[in-house]
This record gives structure tokens, sequence and C-alpha cells, in this order.
């Protein structure tokens, strides 16, 4: 359980995390994940749910997914 920033981006979840962390690692392997809403010390606030994940390459995705996050956590 590791709290992110996540922002809805085209009916989907963005997720913010460093390129070289673990958990692009492991998303590389096995794009099978599981999110919860949370406040910031990862305390869950919601049911889990399943889902799967995709590393985005594509610079103007990746654009957009940093406006979407931007818009709702301000300046990062």
């Amino acid at each position: 359980q590791t709290p992110v920033w996540a922002a809805p981006l085209d009916g989907k979840l963005v997720v913010f995390t460093l390129k070289d962390s673990f958990k692009v690692r492991r998303i590389g392997r096995n794009p099978k994940v599981r999110v919860a809403k949370c406040n910031v010390s990862g305390k869950l606030l919601g049911p889990w749910l399943d889902g799967s994940c995709v590393i985005v390459t594509d610079k103007e995705h990746e654009k957009r997914a940093y406006a979407a996050l931007t818009a709702k956590y301000g300046l990062m």
C-alpha cells in the first residue's frame, strides 16, 4: 500500500510516480493494480478497486496527465 498522486483523465485515473521507481518496474512486469481512495498518510477512505495500468510514453498524453494532476493538486 503506497499513497500516490492520482487524478481523473478521459474516464480513467492517471497516477504520478518517478520513472525509476519500483512501482514502474512492477507495472512493466504485471499491469494488474488495486487502488483505493486514501488520505495523505495512506489511511483508506474507500473500497479497493481492481484495474490495469499502462506506462505512458506518449509525450502529448504525458502533458495532459500532468495537466490533470496540476488541476487537482496545484503546482507539484
